[in-house]
């Protein structure tokens, strides 16, 4: 698997933001952009903005985003207009995120937070009680990351009919592990899945059908007039608390004999389900169904190749050794999660994509 920061750094990076971070809720007619389009303003507040908050600008306004971007890169002034008059024509209650002084998300007065500095608060302590081994972390503008396994616990699979480069049936080493994500500007739910690390290729594949996932939805902030602060209080954290529970129990569950050798056994029958057309055409399928560009349809492809393993289990490896070369940690961490959904795929999708049939 790709690797990050140290738990360390993570953990003092989250609290240095956990300190920086101030949430508003915001009448869209009371907010201005500025006419180069770089800035929001706000009652006394002028901020900058990430690209993230101009996506989510453009997508609640209905703004196409190539027509958006344009305007921004070439017309800042038209951009301006265009959004500062769909924020009054058409005036709703926004929660506006923001981190050392800039804008970062631009989300529903639904937008329920559910902040890294909580997650690691619940998490950490269950990590360290199950002596799990932190493998991997990082926080980035879009996510929080924290990758751990259990090295106490191995399974070994014997493959026979796969050798390893020379007339020994292929021997492979299976972890059990657990992957938490968590987004504070709405790009995704807080979720943690079952994974299984591959010791010899430290590969990791993450399962999302065993997971437990937690959209960021709730009540409407309260807040009185355009523009008010949102804080968060021991009210929300107490409501927060029967849902951290069993997110430990669902921690504890993901390393537990049980699921782990139900895994193994998903991979093992992986093993065995042969690739039956060109590879070639079947990669073309895989970039479709999984929304592969072309620079990782090829990477994948290159690894399949090198592995030499021509099975559902060998196009999962494929994808998460790729993964490991990715410079973005965000699409890195996906990638490891298209190679669980490519061994979790139904008989009869697999049976099509073996066959090359989009």
């Amino acid at each position: 698997m790709k690797t990050g920061k140290s738990l360390t750094e993570l953990a003092a990076e989250v609290e240095r933001q956990a300190k920086s971070k101030r949430d508003f809720v915001v009448n869209s007619a009371a907010v201005t952009l500025a006419d180069d389009g770089k800035s929001l303003g706000f009652g006394a507040n002028e901020m900058g903005m990430t690209d993230i908050c101009h996506a989510q600008i453009g997508t609640q306004l209905g703004i196409p985003k190539a027509y958006y971007d344009r305007m921004r890169a070439e017309q800042p002034m038209l951009l301006a207009s265009n959004v500062n008059t769909w924020l009054r024509q058409t005036p709703t209650r926004r929660m506006v995120r923001t981190l050392d002084g800039n804008a970062r998300a631009w989300l529903s007065d639904r937008y329920r937070p559910l902040d890294n500095y909580d997650v690691l608060s619940a998490i950490l302590p269950v990590v360290q009680a199950c002596q799990l081994q932190i493998q991997s972390c990082e926080i980035t503008e879009r996510s929080m990351y924290l990758k751990a396994v259990d090295v106490q616990r191995v399974k070994v699979v014997r493959r026979e009919g796969a050798y390893d480069g020379g007339r020994h049936a292929q021997v492979e080493t299976f972890q059990p592990g657990v992957v938490i994500g968590n987004s504070e500007i709405g790009l995704s739910s807080f979720y943690l899945s079952p994974g299984i690390h591959k010791v010899e290729c430290t590969n990791l594949a993450v399962f999302k059908n065993d997971g437990i996932a937690k959209y960021h939805i709730g009540g409407r902030a309260n807040g009185e007039g355009d523009i008010s602060e949102y804080l968060s209080d021991e009210t929300r954290r107490a409501e927060d608390l029967t849902f951290w529970l069993k997110v430990r129990d669902m921690l504890k569950a993901c390393l537990a004999g049980e699921l782990f050798d139900k895994l193994v056994a998903q991979i093992e029958a992986a093993g065995q389900d042969r690739i039956e057309s060109k590879v070639e055409d079947v990669m073309e399928v895989t970039a479709g169904r999984f929304g592969l560009n072309e620079g990782e349809r090829e990477g994948v492809l290159e690894a399949l190749a090198r592995g030499a393993d021509f099975t559902r289990l060998g196009l999962a490896n494929a994808v998460t050794r790729f993964s490991q070369t990715v410079a973005d940690y965000d699409r890195a961490t996906e990638l490891e999660r298209v190679g669980g959904q490519v061994i979790e795929l139904p008989r009869n999708e697999w049976q099509r994509l073996a066959k090359a049939v989009a």
